[in-house]
């Protein structure tokens, strides 16, 4: 069923690598040519069609992703874009952005160029595209074009001295089932190390590239106790296998920047590596409690919309209670965080609701959604602490969150889920009204005092403690947020 594609232009030459990709139920095929051009630089050619005259499918539209996860003009990588009916005769031949979208009464095939040199800014080739001598990142989504199906069979052939990482069931050798081609990811490269981490009924594996201070054991140790306990906390993940990548930066960055994005079942994290090892081992386990946190939410769920308040908030939140459950953080360092997010949220010169501050992440509320976001999982960590006497806590508002609305269940808006969740709780519905669809500034005292907390100067420069004599609720409540931990992990020691 696989069509004869032409051999490639002069130019390119030394194969890096071959892609090929097609549907059997929607008679949908293409094929993706990494190659090595004259000037060095990597550049896919992607040819593909959507039906043949003899199987005629209602495909009339085309068009292709240009902006994702802030990064934008996508549209500037391609060029020589051919789109073709089901015949062969030529439809368009231009370069468009993603604002356009080229009409006929049956697309058929589809043939253009991407140049796959890392994008900047240096954010970039964790959510794009991108491959260099030293391996890449394949990410379907804006690689192919959008109304090419969700479904697929991807079968990747590349030099013996290159391997391949993904998500994806792997059905024959190098080839690949996907379920859905917006989220899946496929790392390449002559270098990668990779490892199962995690069996039980979730698979976790783990594969990195590039040289760093700490060992590929360390990485998997990390990585596998972190999962586990997400699993306990929020519940098993669906059997599918889950994969984690953890790569150098494909250009310049500070010492310790990171950037990452997890996809589906795929973590992908870019980093320049620590002065020393201590503090490497350190940064990797904040990116693992970070990233991990989102196979659960909002990859284990069938959500939709922009309530990326919840996913990221929590996610911070979460990162720093396991950080403190794990001894990696001090619960000093952890109150230090939430200070600086509260200082940061009021400050603002402009103060939006979650609810604003989601919509418009990229574009000026990205710092809302995380501090603010962080202190309301705080805050309604709290609540339910001190109105359940510790039954109810985050984690089993996130953990029913994560029960109720799976990935394999109907689509349903975030917001409006999350929020029913939420109001079913009276005790929330304050934090609710006043900061996640309200635009109150952070009033803390009351739920500062109800876990033996206290704030000290005004912001920008509030700091918090713990009270030097707490009663025993207060305590209580410390001892679940983790101020005793690290007296359990001693003991346990001894």
């Amino acid at each position: 069923m696989s069509k004869n594609i032409p051999s490639i232009p002069a130019i390119l030459a030394a194969t890096i690598g071959i892609l090929q990709f097609f549907t059997f139920s929607f008679a949908q095929e293409a094929r993706i040519d990494v190659d090595l051009a004259a000037n060095g630089r990597l550049v896919a050619t992607i040819r593909g069609k959507f039906s043949s005259p003899a199987e005629p499918k209602t495909t009339s539209e085309m068009w292709f992703l240009d902006d994702i996860a802030g990064v934008k003009d996508l549209f500037r990588r391609r060029s020589s874009v051919a789109i073709y009916d089901p015949w062969g005769y030529l439809i368009a031949n231009q370069v468009f952005n993603g604002t356009v979208r080229v009409h006929g009464d049956i697309i058929g095939g589809f043939r253009y160029s991407i140049d796959l040199a890392p994008l900047g800014p240096a954010s970039a080739p964790a959510h794009t595209s991108w491959a260099d001598a030293s391996g890449g990142v394949l990410m379907l989504d804006d690689l192919l074009p959008q109304s090419i199906g969700r479904k697929s069979q991807i079968t990747l052939k590349l030099p013996t001295d290159w391997k391949a990482f993904a998500a994806e069931s792997e059905i024959a050798p190098s080839v690949y089932a996907v379920d859905n081609v917006e989220r899946s990811v496929f790392y390449i490269g002559p270098k990668l190390r990779s490892q199962r981490v995690q069996g039980g009924d979730t698979p976790l594996d783990l594969a990195l590239s590039g040289e760093w201070l700490f060992t590929d054991a360390e990485a998997a140790n990390m990585a596998g106790s972190i999962f586990d306990s997400y699993s306990r906390q929020f519940g098993q993940l669906t059997t599918a296998p889950r994969r984690v990548f953890v790569g150098k930066f494909p250009v310049p960055t500070r010492i310790g920047a990171w950037e990452a994005d997890t996809r589906g079942r795929s973590v992908t994290i870019l980093s320049a590596d620590m002065p020393f090892k201590a503090q490497s081992i350190q940064r990797l386990h904040e990116q693992l409690r970070h990233e991990l946190f989102h196979l659960w939410l909002p990859n284990g769920v069938n959500l939709g919309g922009n309530y990326d308040w919840f996913y990221e908030g929590f996610a911070q939140y979460a990162a720093l209670k396991t950080g403190v459950a794990t001894n990696q953080i001090r619960f000093d360092d952890m109150l230090s965080t939430l200070a600086q997010a509260y200082n940061i949220d009021r400050i603002q010169p402009e103060r939006r609701s979650l609810i604003e501050a989601s919509m418009l992440r990229f574009s000026g509320g990205n710092t809302t959604v995380y501090a603010r976001g962080m202190l309301v999982a705080f805050l309604i960590d709290i609540t339910l602490m001190r109105s359940a006497k510790g039954k109810a806590s985050v984690e089993s508002l996130i953990r029913e969150i994560c029960i109720k609305y799976p990935i394999d269940g109907p689509r349903v808006d975030g917001n409006a889920a999350i929020l029913t969740i939420m109001r079913n709780r009276k005790e929330l519905g304050p934090v609710i009204d006043r900061y996640i669809t309200g635009r109150e500034a952070i009033e803390w005292q009351t739920d500062l005092d109800a876990a033996g907390i206290q704030a000290i100067g005004d912001a920008p420069l509030t700091k918090l403690s713990v009270k030097s004599a707490p009663t025993g609720r207060q305590k209580e409540i410390l001892d679940k947020l983790g101020y005793n931990n690290w007296r359990k992990l001693t003991g346990n020691l001894k």
